[in-house]
């Protein structure tokens, strides 16, 4: 089977980040503080398939953001995507001020997307990085 990569469908004022590395990351332009959105995957090499639930996503969701400290608000959402399904968990707390982590399956390889903000964010902005997640999918390389 032919390795998948990442097809992220971007609002016009969203740019890519080249001074950081790893996978690829994205910031919206136009607004001072603005966060990081950044996309890793995972693909199914073989073996047994988790096919994960909903609640299953959104516990990857939570184990993901575990060690985040002094947290003051959290909130859940599940459902489907362009990609399969989703769970995603937003945790605001002194630092980073705002994390949002997004899981995705189409219950066999897996997307995480991660947006990260030292500052709250302008709704608008965390508006199009949950568009922009839930947009997200996995196209076979040519």
């Amino acid at each position: 089977m032919p390795e998948r990569e990442l097809k992220i469908k971007l609002f016009k004022n969203w740019t890519r980040v080249t001074d950081m590395a790893g996978p690829p990351a994205f910031k919206r332009t136009g607004l001072p503080n603005a966060g990081v959105l950044q996309f890793s995957h995972a693909e199914f090499k073989g073996g047994e398939l988790a096919e994960p639930g909903e609640e299953k996503l959104l516990e990857v969701c939570r184990s993901l953001a575990s060690k985040i400290k002094n947290v003051t608000h959290s909130s859940t959402q599940s459902g489907t995507c362009d990609f399969g399904k989703f769970g995603t968990l937003v945790v605001r707390a002194a630092s980073p001020a705002y994390f949002q982590v997004w899981v995705l399956s189409d219950s066999r390889d897996f997307i995480l997307v991660t947006h990260t903000c030292a500052q709250q964010p302008d709704p608008v902005e965390i508006f199009e990085a949950h568009e922009i997640a839930t947009m997200t999918k996995l196209t076979d390389r040519a």
